[in-house]
């Protein structure tokens, strides 16, 4: 079939002309459609963690985990024990018609007998579990670079090149639709 003018590889009647090995060509297209349905399933596995990872880091940057009110409360009952608890055990026991000097003497008299020794102890336990509290409430924020790679990773366009420009795309492609309808509308 002889063909006029110039060839065009957009002409139907060249690409007619050209021969083509069916047992290659049907290979290449069973190949291509392998191949794309792994790139499929890839995108929807990708986009899947994305939406994951965005609503963790929405969650962590609440930090729900660590409280201020905990910290402050924690403070609270440390000074509440020494008041509401230590001091008032110091006195005991009270013997009758006897006055409660403060003094700095007693102190150190109190301090030093079995008594003293016996509060001390309880208040360094006291303390010591509160410390290991308001340590590990402190230790529930999470780091900036920790909530910055979950923001970066929460956008499929950052796990490929690839996958940015299918994004790319379809933001233009919806941008476009959007500004259709906005035209139509007006």
């Amino acid at each position: 079939m002889p063909v006029k003018g110039n060839r065009n590889i957009f002409d139907l009647e060249y690409q007619i002309q050209i021969p083509i090995n069916s047992e290659k060509f049907a290979s290449s297209l069973e190949n291509i459609s392998e191949e794309r349905e792994l790139i499929d399933n890839l995108l929807v596995r990708t986009t899947l963690q994305s939406e994951m990872n965005h609503d963790l880091w929405v969650t962590l940057k609440a930090g729900s985990e660590s409280s201020l009110l905990v910290a402050i409360s924690i403070v609270a009952v440390i000074l509440l024990f020494f008041c509401g608890v230590i001091y008032p055990l110091s006195f005991l026991p009270l013997e009758l018609n006897t006055e409660i000097s403060l003094s700095i003497s007693a102190f150190w008299d109190i301090l030093f007998s079995l008594k003293g020794t016996l509060l001390t102890l309880m208040s360094f336990i006291f303390c010591g579990l509160m410390i290991i509290f308001f340590y590990v409430n402190h230790r529930l924020r999470h780091n900036n670079k920790t909530l910055y790679q979950l923001k970066w990773y929460s956008c499929i366009c950052n796990y490929s090149i690839y996958f940015k420009n299918y994004n790319d795309y379809n933001e233009s492609l919806y941008n476009s639709i959007q500004s259709t309808d906005n035209a139509a509308t007006d």
